[in-house]
């Protein structure tokens, strides 16, 4: 099955993966796009920010609970009618539930899946260390496919160009966009609800996020990424000591 998709992952937590992520997911609506919005993990409250910026319910895909099989049929079933699938994955991308083994990490879930994964990371007054910090995830683990980066909370354009410089130079991979350090918060509430009185204000807001996310980011190259993702062969569970078939 043919399933567009690309994980944004981070290189730790705080760096900006729901926000960008949902401003990625609203700037794709707004071009017209249907986007299957997933979140890795069991958190609750990001769900709820892609079900505001698509229309659609997010889906949580958490490998700790959840077993290879079970993450495809979530998967795959919940992107029916969908164009493109748009993954938030949380705190580091190779963090675990026990720190050693990959059980339940982004990286994980990026295997599962054989999905590109966009990397973001924090460059708030880095250069050449920047290169480095994206150097160790690139070459941790080969088996994940990492594509590109993100590099958020830039300084001065100044410093967006030599940051950029550094990580393609040294760090040898493609960077998709530089977001300069902005004053926009994510309207968390107590346990993730937004009463409807609020949505308008934080739909405007998510709009705002697309319109940044459009203005810094290569939002082209990202879907040209997506769509470069191989084809995901599941099978239903009963069918498991039969021909594996591909779902159509």
């Amino acid at each position: 099955m043919e399933i567009p998709r690309i994980i944004i992952g981070g290189t730790r937590s705080k760096v900006g993966k729901t926000m960008i992520s949902v401003g990625l997911m609203r700037a794709l609506v707004n071009r017209g796009y249907a986007v299957q919005p997933y979140k890795v993990g069991p958190d609750f409250i990001d769900p709820g920010f892609h079900h505001l910026a698509t229309g659609r319910y997010s889906r949580n895909l958490d490998s700790f609970m959840l077993d290879k099989h079970a993450i495809l049929e979530v998967f795959v079933k919940n992107f029916k009618g969908a164009d493109i699938a748009i993954i938030e994955g949380k705190t580091g991308l190779y963090d675990s539930a026990d720190a050693i083994s990959e059980k339940g990490s982004v990286a994980e879930i990026s295997k599962i899946l054989k999905s590109p994964v966009a990397l973001i990371a924090n460059v708030e007054r880095l250069n050449r260390t920047a290169a480095a910090i994206i150097t160790g995830y690139k070459v941790f683990d080969p088996d994940v496919d990492l594509r590109g980066v993100i590099l958020n909370r830039a300084g001065n354009p100044r410093h967006a160009n030599r940051v950029t410089l550094a990580v393609k130079k040294l760090a040898k991979i493609e960077v998709y966009g530089v977001i300069p350090r902005v004053n926009i918060k994510m309207p968390y509430r107590h346990l993730g609800l937004i009463p409807a009185y609020e949505r308008e204000d934080v739909i405007r807001l998510f709009d705002e996020l697309a319109d940044l996310i459009e203005r810094y980011v290569n939002v082209d190259k990202i879907i040209d990424v997506a769509f470069s993702a191989p084809p995901i062969n599941f099978y239903e569970r009963e069918d498991e000591n039969e021909r594996e078939k591909t779902i159509k």
